[in-house]
């Protein structure tokens, strides 16, 4: 998970975490303030219904003003109503009777009455909700007091004596909830749908806000993996304004200093000791082929002298590739002109077959083509990749060279049909010293493809190896034009 991610989250989390939280409440508000006000409703039609109907002197009046029921905005959106008498339960008025469902009589209210001038709410309450054939209900129960009238007088205070408690209605009003329940879908649609909107408008705030705190630190990083060996100044410019990446900036640049100074020393002792090394050998070889051509009759001293001769050879050829790899550590991407890479391979070609005609090499290059590039630095690549094949190929195999123009840069290309790099040493074979043959040390140092990677890198090109135990070994090397 990358930074820029991690930061995302850490913004995002708390923030989508209180939206939810808040839509939560939000939605079970709505929901809570939608059931009060359909109860709330439902209370007022009953007090409405309760309102027509009065105790006289001959018993229970009803009246709905001159009509054959309650007022249009009294029972609107009502599926069914009932108003029965409290407690014997004689039914006074109904309409839909099969849709009230099973009605419980509501305990007696206690405490006195006091004055009331239309229906007062006394006692308890009922809520149901039920689901009448295809009708989702809420069926809302409450007792009434009734209003009291005595000849052409409303009673307003106390009780007439023929009274003995105050004359009670159990009103029953029922609901059809779907239509609340499809606006309280609707609302709470839009609650998710504001919700979704801010969880997005949080992810793409803290996506930029994240950008920005890790693009300094990108930045780094890319300038960071450009910086090679050796330094011509500091490789990092910090912003000095003493935040947390600057001071990352000159952590990186006091780093890569040590690194550099390492880097100098070694190449200094690498070019000191073959220096220091290179005259001694040259006397041991002078000796040694001095007595050689005086002749040496013994033969096992002879061969004793040729076999010294051979390992100062050797030892001879890996000092000078180590002053090349060390030149080439001290200098850089220093290059002199250019040069006729087509000629530098015909002549390095040529030599090598004068020195071990088998196994043959097939050459492919044009006729000329100039490359702005070291010209003992382009021989030395070419003659080691000559050498590498060589020696890895049978005499009854062949080494191919080609020298091709691919782009913007040009290709040297070294293939065998030799034994072949085992898989585990393909990724190693460009390190120093490294042998796929560890026995076999009398060959080679190891520092012949270091030298040509070494060699492409500091005129500012690549090394590409491909192999196949068994079946040969293709190198390239590409160089700019």
């Amino acid at each position: 998970m990358t930074l820029r991610t991690r930061v995302t989250a850490a913004i995002v989390g708390p923030l989508v975490t209180l939206l939810v939280l808040v839509l939560l409440l939000q939605t079970r508000s709505v929901l809570a303030q939608r059931t009060q006000d359909v109860d709330d409703d439902l209370q007022t039609r009953a007090a409405a219904l309760a309102g027509h109907i009065a105790h006289g002197e001959d018993g229970w009046i009803v009246d709905f003003e001159g009509g054959p029921g309650p007022a249009p905005e009294v029972t609107r959106d009502l599926l069914a109503w009932q108003v029965r008498v409290h407690p014997d339960g004689r039914v006074l008025e109904e309409h839909a009777p099969e849709l009230l469902g099973k009605i419980v009589g509501l305990p007696d209210p206690t405490g006195e009455p006091g004055t009331w001038t239309r229906p007062v709410r006394v006692g308890g309450l009922q809520v149901v909700d039920r689901t009448v054939g295809d009708h989702a209900t809420r069926a809302w129960t409450g007792l009434f007091l009734a209003r009291v009238e005595r000849g052409e007088e409303e009673m307003v205070r106390g009780l007439p004596p023929d009274l003995a408690s105050p004359p009670t209605l159990q009103i029953t009003v029922v609901r059809d909830l779907a239509p609340v329940r499809a606006r309280t879908r609707a609302l709470l649609g839009q609650i998710v749908l504001l919700g979704t909107l801010g969880t997005l408008a949080a992810f793409a705030i803290a996506q930029v806000l994240a950008g920005r705190l890790v693009r300094p630190l990108n930045d780094l990083a890319r300038d960071a993996e450009a910086v090679r060996l050796p330094l011509d100044a500091a490789p990092l410019a910090p912003s000095n304004n003493g935040d947390e990446v600057d001071r990352l900036a000159h952590t990186l640049n006091h780093a890569f200093q040590r690194a550099q100074d390492s880097y100098a020393r070694q190449a200094r002792f690498t070019s000191d000791a073959s220096h220091e090394l290179r005259t001694p050998l040259s006397v041991i070889r002078s000796e040694v082929e001095v007595a050689l051509r005086l002749g040496v009759a013994d033969l096992t001293t002879r061969e004793a002298f040729e076999s010294v001769l051979h390992q100062v050879e050797r030892m001879q050829a890996t000092l000078d590739q180590l002053l090349c790899l060390a030149r080439a550590d001290r200098d850089g991407a220093r290059t002199a002109g250019s040069v006729d890479l087509a000629d530098v391979v015909r002549e390095t070609v040529d030599t090598v077959r004068a020195l071990s005609p088998s196994p043959p090499v097939a050459l492919d290059v044009p006729d000329t083509l100039t490359v702005p590039a070291d010209p003992a630095a382009v021989g030395m690549i070419v003659r080691n990749l000559l050498d590498n094949a060589l020696r890895h190929t049978p005499s009854t195999g062949t080494v191919r060279v080609s020298l091709a123009v691919d782009g913007d840069s040009v290709r040297i290309r070294v293939e065998d049909d030799g034994e072949g790099i085992p898989a585990e040493h393909v990724a190693h074979v460009f390190e120093r010293f490294h042998q796929v043959d560890p026995s076999r040390t009398g060959a080679s140092a190891g520092l012949g493809l270091a030298i040509v990677e070494t060699l492409a890198k500091v005129h500012g090109g690549t090394v590409h190896l491909d192999s196949e135990p068994g079946r040969g070994t293709r190198v390239e090397v590409r160089l700019p034009l």
